[in-house]
């Protein structure tokens, strides 16, 4: 089994065990791409990429409590185009063995898996938690998105852009998420593409694994990579 130091915080560069007995290996940390620390001026990615997102529009610096701790918060709004963004053309953002912009196919998509805090202020709009961007219009064509929508379920989708914008996607029942509370939403996809994929994908809230229902649109086949697009961070 592996082994962790116990420990009352987190590097995920490196092995530890929670207060919960979970253990987060060696090996877990090595396929880690970017951890994003929303600090007041300018996010820091800590990952091993030491990638530079930034915020665009300025968004509002706050502090939030989740449990007993205070933590740095910022508050994005779409509609004024706030949120934090970062860009890797080496495609470390890119889940695929296909080349950016080539043609993904049926093996072409890898596993990863998405985790953050998030506090809705309200549910009148989409709340996009992440996106990733794809070669297309701007809020139109992705690779990946996860969001809440206005009933207060969490949706992670997958998007074909080849395949005239095929999708895969899985939702949570609605009234999983409520406005103004503090959640953890993370979400896993096992990279078995093709229209099987949403039999590949998961969500948990406060880690906890939810139930899904599955959908998509056309025929997926995998996701197509734009290196050069960024990925948006709590909003889009």
């Amino acid at each position: 089994m592996a082994k962790g130091k116990k420990t009352s915080y987190y590097d995920l560069n490196e092995a530890f065990v929670d207060p919960n007995s979970n253990v987060y290996s060696k090996a877990i940390a090595s396929d880690l791409v970017l951890w994003v620390r929303m600090n007041p001026t300018t996010p820091q990615d800590l990952g091993p990429y030491t990638l530079a997102p930034s915020y665009n529009n300025s968004p509002t610096v706050s502090q939030g409590h989740i449990g007993v701790k205070r933590y740095d918060a910022v508050l994005c709004n779409a509609a004024s185009s706030q949120q934090a963004e970062v860009t890797a053309t080496s495609g470390a953002l890119s889940f695929s063995s296909t080349v950016s912009g080539g043609t993904p196919t049926a093996s072409s998509d890898r596993p990863f898996s998405i985790s953050c805090w998030a506090k809705p202020t309200d549910l009148s709009a989409i709340q996009y938690l992440c996106a990733k961007e794809g070669g297309g219009a701007p809020a139109s064509d992705a690779e990946y998105l996860l969001y809440i929508s206005t009933s207060g379920e969490v949706v992670f989708e997958l998007e074909d852009e080849s395949a005239t914008d095929s999708t895969e996607k899985i939702t949570t029942a609605t009234g999983v998420i409520t406005s103004q509370k503090w959640y953890h939403v993370a979400c896993t996809y096992d990279g078995r593409g093709t229209t099987d994929a949403r039999n590949g994908m998961s969500i948990y809230v406060n880690g906890t694994k939810v139930s899904v229902t599955t959908g998509g649109d056309g025929t997926y086949v995998g996701m197509q990579p734009d290196h050069a697009e960024p990925l948006f961070m709590a909003s889009r």
